[in-house]
């Protein structure tokens, strides 16, 4: 029987004409065909329930080998129902139906190097499940065991060793191995349910770019609370249906209808949330992962510096993790107000997303939160920014739609008077918004245009500092109000 080695997340061997969904890779002359990939992701911000459809097919009897790496040891593997996915396609019919007029859619150490710690045979799976501390056991123990299986092809390269060598630095020990058998016959191959404790949201990403070719993959999200866009990696986007957003709130027996088990994990409610990624494997740079917020008390304090050695300490604690969202309540200058920040620890980003209500601003200056107040950075020390980003609309800004906001320091001379006998010039510091938006109207009121406009704010006292936009702007008849969209 040939045999098809898929590291699902995985391993193009060598080239072939195969689609590239799920990273399906014949070690044949037999073409594999997969509608890309699909999960039903439950958590509650401790413990995960992943179930993972694997909808394939061949042009002749064959065997697929998917490897699965997760953060912790699964406590359940078991079949799922295929059903959970038409319960999630009905409830996205039921909460957005599709409107008379149609908008476009948006686009510890072990002891071994390897150890089994699960083998089944559940329907056409034969999963099995180690544990690996080290790299080369792990290639080892690989080859050996597809040689068991009767397998010849050799799963040994550069790209698949840096990637699990990868996983093993983040103590991504665990690795599902998953042999599939599929026939010719066009059939559903009941999905697996993976349940396990892990602090962040997960699915993995990076495995799958070692293949090659363009894919599609679709997430859907359950969780507590809604999943905003500015928490997702940026390979993955809000995905749409009949033009809607797909983010809307399950009841208890909605929960139940899907999964038994997701519904007893997340109580009486929770946020379904529609994630897609569509292009090619090779730009999969990064696992999907939502972490748990860390609620900042009012006497601690966060020290956040996207390229420093120590990016992000709370009390003088570093904080070890890629990604990190905080939670906290900051005095703007008018109100008390939820602040939640997304710090990004990864060096070539080295910028930090500030969300407030819904409106993000991002920096690449340090920043601070202390005794409920937000600072930021500069070469003179700490400036207080009394301004959040959801308070801009609040503003004599021009209609517009704003796509993006920067947090930054302006550094200017500032001439300050002190009697009648000499005058010290010192430097000033100011953090300032810049915002960048698209303004509809019509030019000079009946020709129907839009217009870049780029404005600065003081980020103090909300004065208006600058305004750029194009020399025929006088012409220029505005239309709408402030608002948030993209670009």
């Amino acid at each position: 029987m040939p045999v098809i080695v898929s590291m699902f997340l995985v391993i193009l061997l060598f080239p072939c004409s195969a689609h590239a969904d799920k990273g399906m890779i014949p070690i044949s002359d037999v073409s594999v065909y997969g509608p890309g990939q699909k999960a039903i992701i439950a958590w509650n911000g401790e413990e995960e329930i992943l179930i993972l459809s694997t909808d394939v097919y061949a042009s002749g009897d064959s065997l697929v080998l998917e490897i699965l790496p997760l953060p912790a040891k699964p406590k359940r593997i078991e079949k799922a129902d295929v059903q959970s996915f038409v319960e999630i396609g009905r409830l996205m019919d039921l909460h957005l139906p599709m409107p008379p007029r149609p908008k476009t859619p948006v686009p510890g150490i072990p002891k071994k190097e390897v150890e089994i710690v699960f083998h089944e045979k559940i329907g056409a799976h034969d999963i099995t499940v180690v544990k690996a501390s080290d790299v080369q056991g792990f290639m080892n123990w690989a080859e050996g065991f597809l040689t068991e299986q009767g397998i010849g092809q050799r799963l040994s390269s550069p790209e698949l060793e840096e990637v699990i060598g990868g996983y093993v630095e983040q103590k991504m020990n665990f690795f599902v191995f998953d042999l599939i058998d599929i026939t010719l016959e066009e059939k559903s191959i009941e999905p697996i349910c993976y349940q396990f404790n892990t602090d962040s949201l997960y699915y993995p990403l990076v495995i799958s770019s070692l293949a090659s070719g363009w894919t599609e993959i679709s997430l859907f999200l359950l969780t507590p609370e809604p999943v905003r866009a500015f928490g997702l990696p940026g390979q993955m986007k809000i995905a749409y249906y009949h033009g809607q957003k797909v983010q809307f709130e399950l009841e208890s027996g909605e929960l139940e209808a899907v999964d038994p088990d997701i519904a007893g994990l997340l109580g009486d409610h929770a946020w379904l949330t529609g994630v897609s990624y569509e292009g090619e494997l090779a730009d999969l740079k990064e696992d999907f992962r939502l972490p748990s917020p860390i609620t900042l008390a009012e006497d601690e304090s966060l020290y956040v510096n996207p390229s420093g050695e120590r990016p992000v300490e709370i009390e003088g604690v570093v904080i070890e993790a890629q990604t990190l969202q905080v939670k906290a309540e900051v005095y703007s200058g008018f109100s008390y107000q939820p602040f939640s920040a997304r710090i990004r620890v990864d060096r070539t980003v080295q910028e930090v997303v500030i969300e407030v209500a819904g409106v993000t601003a991002t920096t690449k200056h340090q920043i601070h939160i202390m005794g409920s107040s937000l600072y930021v950075a500069s070469e003179g020390g700490l400036v207080k920014v009394r301004l959040l980003p959801n308070e801009l609309p609040g503003l004599s800004l021009k209609p517009q739609e704003i796509y993006e906001i920067q947090l930054m320091i302006e550094e200017s001379e500032r001439e300050e008077v002190e009697g009648e006998l000499f005058t010290e010039v010192s430097l000033g510091t100011t953090p300032i918004y810049v915002s960048k938006g698209v303004a509809k109207g019509r030019l000079l009121g009946f020709i129907p245009v839009h217009m870049d406009i780029t404005t600065t704010i003081d980020a103090q006292d909300g004065d208006i500092l600058k305004e750029q936009k194009p020399w025929w702007s006088f012409l220029f008849l505005y239309r709408g109000q402030v608002s948030y969209g993209p670009a």
